[in-house]
C-alpha cells in the first residue's frame, strides 16, 4: 500500500472543514439536533466539575434532560476545553426563548413554515460573541474538528481494504465528507462527533488485526479504543462482539508462507486456538472496563441500572405505537442523509442518493467476484460492522421513536466503502491523481 497521500484527499478534507465551519455559522443558536442539551451537561460539568445527575434541581438550571446519563467521555473532553480557555455561559437563558410558532410535531411534516425552535434576536446573535455564543461557537468547531477524524479514518480504511485502489478511497471519502446530513451533526454540539470518529478508527484497527495477525500490541490497542468508544456513547461497544469475532476467526486462520494476506483458509480448532481465543479476548475486554468500568458503577448505584438508559427513557419516553418496517426504513433512509430539526428536504432532494445506494448495492452484488478474496473480506466486515450498528438502533428503536439516521453514523465510513466498491465495480477502474 503506498504511504503517499494525494491532492485529492488533502481537498476532500479542507472543503469538508470549510463546510462545516459554514454550517456552524449558518445555523441558528441551540438549533442543530439535541444542541441545547448537550450544551447544557458541558456547562454543567465546567461549573461544577461534577457529572450531572437526574432528578436535580440543576436539570431544570442547565436543560441537559436525558443526556445527563450519557456516557461522558465527549462532554468531559469538551468541558475541559471550555475551563482551559476560561468561557463562561451564564447568559445562556436569554438565548433559550421558545418559539411558541414554531412548525414542528407530528402534523408538521408537510408545513414549510417556522422550524426554528427558538426566537432568535438577531442583535444578540451578532458578531463578534460573548459568553454562551461564543461558548457555543467554541464548541461546535471543536465538534467539527473531531469528525475531520472519521474523514481522515475513512481514507485510511479504504486504502487498507483496497490498497492501489485510489478511485475507491477518494470515492469513499467523499461519501463520508459531502453526506449534508453528516455534515449537519459534525457543525453541531452533540456526542456522535465523538464516538463517530472512534469507531471509524476501531474498524480500522479490526481490519489491521484482521490482516496483519493478532499481538499483544494491536489486540490491547484496539481494547483502549472501544473503551474510548463506549464511553463516548453505548453504540461504541458494539465494536466488541466485532473484534472478538475477528479475533475467533483470526486464531483459527493458519500462519501465512506466502506474502499474500488473502487467504481464506482456516487450521482445525485445538487447545492452542482455544487459548489464544481466551487470552487475547481478555487483552481486549480488560482495558475497554479499565476505562470504562467506573461509569457503569457509578449508574448503578445511582440509578440501578448499568447502562443508565431506564432514567432517560422516562424522559423521553417508551413506544407507545407500533413499528411499521416500510415508515421505519423510510424515515431512516432520509434522516441517514438529510434532515432539519422538525423536517424534511423536499423529496426530490433524497432522488440523488437513492440512486447512489441503488447503484452501490447493485454494483457490489455485481462485482463481487471480481474482487480479490482479501478484498472480499474487507468488504465482508464493513457489512457486518453496519449490520450490527443496524441492530443496535432496531433495539433502541423498539424502546423508543428513534427514526434519526445519524444513530446509524457510527457505520457510515463502512457504508460510503461498501457503496463506492459497488459504484467502482459498475463503472470499471478510471484514473485519479493521489
Amino acid at each position: 500500500m503506498s504511504k503517499s497521500i494525494g491532492p485529492g484527499f488533502v481537498w476532500i478534507l479542507l472543503a469538508f472543514l470549510a463546510l462545516g465551519l459554514v454550517y456552524g455559522l449558518v445555523i441558528p443558536p441551540f438549533e442543530n439536533l439535541d444542541e441545547i442539551e448537550h450544551f447544557g451537561v458541558i456547562r454543567y460539568i465546567a461549573d461544577t466539575g461534577r457529572l450531572p445527575v437526574h432528578g436535580t434541581p440543576a436539570a431544570q438550571m442547565y436543560h441537559y434532560r436525558q443526556e445527563a446519563s450519557q456516557p461522558p467521555l465527549y462532554h468531559l473532553l469538551s468541558a475541559g476545553l471550555v475551563r482551559l480557555l476560561g468561557l463562561r455561559a451564564d447568559d445562556t437563558e436569554a438565548y433559550l426563548r421558545f418559539n411558541p410558532r414554531v412548525a414542528c410535531g407530528p402534523n408538521a411534516p408537510f408545513l414549510y413554515d417556522n422550524r426554528a425552535i427558538l426566537y432568535h434576536n438577531p442583535h444578540l446573535n451578532r458578531f463578534p460573541w460573548s459568553g454562551a455564543l461564543q461558548m457555543l461557537h467554541l464548541l461546535r468547531f471543536w465538534s467539527t474538528l473531531l469528525q475531520s477524524l472519521t474523514v481522515v479514518g475513512t481514507y485510511a480504511l479504504a486504502r487498507r481494504a483496497f490498497p492501489g485502489r485510489p478511485e475507491i478511497h477518494l470515492l469513499a471519502t467523499a461519501i463520508v465528507a459531502f453526506n449534508p446530513q453528516f455534515l449537519f451533526v459534525a457543525s453541531g454540539v452533540n456526542n456522535d462527533n465523538l464516538v463517530t470518529p472512534l469507531a471509524t478508527w476501531g474498524l480500522y484497527l479490526v481490519l489491521h488485526l484482521w490482516q496483519e495477525g493478532l499481538s499483544v500490541q494491536r489486540v490491547l490497542g484496539l481494547g483502549f479504543l472501544i473503551g474510548l468508544a463506549g464511553l463516548a456513547k453505548l453504540s461504541g461497544w458494539l465494536l466488541l462482539p466485532l473484534a472478538l469475532g475477528v479475533i475467533l476467526l483470526r486464531a483459527l486462520r493458519p500462519p501465512q508462507r506466502e506474502p499474500d494476506r488473502s487467504s481464506t483458509k482456516f487450521g482445525h480448532w485445538s487447545f492452542g486456538h482455544f487459548s489464544l481465543v481466551i487470552g487475547h479476548s481478555f487483552l481486549v475486554i480488560l482495558p475497554a472496563l479499565a476505562l470504562s468500568g467506573w461509569w457503569f458503577w457509578r449508574n448503578w448505584r445511582l440509578y440501578g441500572d448499568l447502562t443508565a438508559l431506564a432514567p432517560m427513557l422516562l424522559l423521553v419516553g417508551l413506544r407507545g405505537s407500533p413499528i411499521y418496517p416500510w415508515n421505519a426504513v423510510g424515515l431512516m433512509f432520509r434522516s441517514f442523509w438529510g434532515q432539519i430539526p422538525c423536517s424534511f428536504y423536499p423529496a426530490g432532494f433524497y432522488v440523488l442518493y437513492a440512486l447512489l445506494s441503488a447503484l452501490g448495492a447493485a454494483g457490489l452484488a455485481w462485482g463481487w467476484r471480481r474482487l480479490a478474496p482479501g478484498e472480499r473480506w474487507a468488504t465482508a466486515l464493513c457489512a457486518v460492522w453496519f449490520l450490527l450498528v443496524v441492530a443496535g438502533w432496531m433495539r433502541w428503536d423498539l424502546m423508543t421513536p428513534a427514526p434519526g439516521g445519524r444513530l446509524l453514523f457510527p457505520a457510515l465510513p463502512a457504508v460510503a466503502l461498501l457503496l463506492a466498491t459497488g459504484i467502482s465495480s459498475l463503472m470499471g477502474h478510471w484514473s485519479f491523481g493521489h
